[in-house]
């Protein structure tokens, strides 16, 4: 039984409440008291998210160890379903690293950790509007849930009552956005809270079009700092136009489809936020400076993707894709690019072959587009696109067709840079492709409505020519297909000029 059992305060965070049961007793740690009380200790990354076998074995050993019922210790009186949600970028609002107010913990003669504190949204201290630190001010060294915690930093031993604190009343308006109450209400909403994950997100990787979902916020110094930016971004028509000038040049010539910018709009829930709907208060603009916002977090990118480009140098990491957005960026429908990506015609970032999971450099798939795109013009050429109607006659597809000048079996140009919108091919090889496809297709079965397309009729009209006797259904008519041999020797395409 330990020598000094306090009990939790009323706004103490149930790490705050460890740390503190720690302190008193003697303990360098959490993780020290939580192997004498005989319960193994909790990864750093998991401190504040218990799992629920994780709090019914704490409550066991904290009883035995306290010599009371410690249910009330490990009540969450804050616990509101904004808390965790699978929809947002970051499905904990609360952080999982030691955040602390120096001022609170310097001043106060029983100070302790206020649960609003590892709130990720909240930079600063409600009551003293100071940074919430993770890292020590001196050193820059990140916290641990060191007990030392409570009077000097962990890792240089510098005093919290020698520190500078400097409280940042000027931004005490953006912090009133995100500060709860005690008993845990937020005046934001759900989708509000959403956005401004997302935003805190965009600050970490301020140029990336490509967002991965994550269980928690990395650790990254100084996270108060991004907190805040996060709101002005979201808050103040300076910084927004701020970061959109410098994400547009840091795009300019890459992609003409797709940029930071839209894809972040575009994923806001809410588009009333006052940097999107129009110029703020003059004393609120008067305090902005400009933002260098080159500061890309590695943290930010999931592990996987981290992995993939680890011969990349991190400059570049902004330009990746997946599939999906690689297909908006060229031009092209994702069923088009399959066809591509499928035969590695395009360079891939990583190794795998399942579609959703494949990631892709843009900068280096651009690389490998341009000698197409400096090509000359070709005589007697037809050029092409995704939609044009020779691929539904001929019974072939434009990803196809691509594949086939990425491979070399036809000459290919592309007229737009950086895009597979269109394709410029030589009139005869482009016929001869199409001739090819057709008897390829009429090999083996066709489905119903493939054949309908390449005819130009409705379904139900290649029901009727079949009992016409025109073309035969396949041998088995589950998928109502047709015979490829018995429509090859009906069909007859449209000359190649009157389907472009």
């Amino acid at each position: 039984m330990l020598g000094v059992r306090p009990y939790r305060a009323i706004n103490e965070s149930l790490s705050g409440y460890l740390l503190r049961l720690a302190y008193v007793n003697g303990f360098i740690s959490i993780s020290d008291l939580l192997w004498h009380i005989e319960m193994r200790p909790v990864k750093n990354r998991r401190m504040g998210h218990f799992s629920d076998k994780e709090l019914e074995k704490l409550l066991a050993c904290l009883s035995e160890t306290l010599g009371r019922d410690a249910s009330p210790a490990l009540v969450h009186h804050y616990e509101q379903a904004w808390f965790y949600d699978a929809e947002r970028v970051f499905q904990h609002a609360l952080v999982d690293f030691p955040r602390v107010c120096l001022c609170c913990i310097a001043t106060e003669s029983k100070p302790i950790f206020d649960w609003r504190w590892q709130l990720a949204i909240l930079p600063l201290c409600p009551r003293h509007l100071t940074p919430l630190h993770n890292n020590c001010p001196a050193c820059c060294v990140a916290f641990s849930w060191s007990t030392d915690l409570f009077e000097r930093c962990p890792h240089c031993k510098a005093k919290w009552s020698e520190i500078e604190r400097k409280s940042l009343i000027e931004h005490a308006d953006l912090n009133e956005i995100v500060s709860p109450t005690e008993d845990g209400h937020l005046s934001l909403s759900r989708l509000q809270l959403h956005d401004v994950m997302l935003t805190l997100h965009r600050v970490g990787r301020p140029f990336d079009v490509l967002t991965h979902s994550a269980n928690t916020v990395p650790h990254t110094n100084d996270h108060w700092q991004k907190a805040l930016l996060a709101l002005r971004l979201l808050n103040d028509t300076k910084v927004y136009e701020n970061w959109r000038h410098q994400a547009q040049a840091n795009w300019a010539g890459v992609s003409a489809l797709i940029n930071p910018v839209h894809e972040f709009t575009n994923s806001l829930k809410s588009q009333s936020w006052p940097s999107l709907t129009g110029p703020i208060s003059a004393g609120l603009q008067a305090r902005l400076q400009d933002i260098n916002w080159d500061n890309q977090e590695p943290a930010y990118v999931k592990p996987a993707r981290a992995k993939a480009a680890k011969d990349q140098q991190q400059g570049s990491w902004c330009y990746h894709v997946n599939h999906p957005l690689l297909a908006q960026a060229l031009g092209v429908s994702s069923k088009a690019l399959m066809v591509l990506t499928s035969s590695r015609a395009l360079p891939q970032l990583n190794s795998t072959s399942v579609i959703r999971e494949k990631l892709f450099d843009l900068g280096a798939v651009s690389k490998a587009l341009g000698p197409y795109h400096q090509k000359r013009g070709f005589k007697n050429s037809l050029i092409v696109t995704e939609s044009s109607l020779c691929f539904a006659r001929y019974l072939s597809s434009y990803g196809v067709l691509l594949q086939s000048g990425f491979s070399g079996q036809v000459e290919m140009r592309l007229p737009n840079r950086n895009s597979l919108s269109a394709v410029e091919v030589p009139s005869r090889e482009l016929e001869a492709f199409l001739i090819q496809s057709l008897n390829d297709a009429c090999a083996d079965s066709i489905l119903k409505t493939r054949v309908a397309r390449a005819l130009g009729v409705a379904s139900t009209q290649v029901s009727a020519l079949v009992k016409q006797g025109r073309f035969q259904w396949a041998g088995w008519r589950n998928d109502e297909s047709v015979d490829g041999p018995s429509f090859r020797a009906f069909y007859k395409p449209p000359p190649l000029s009157d389907c472009i």
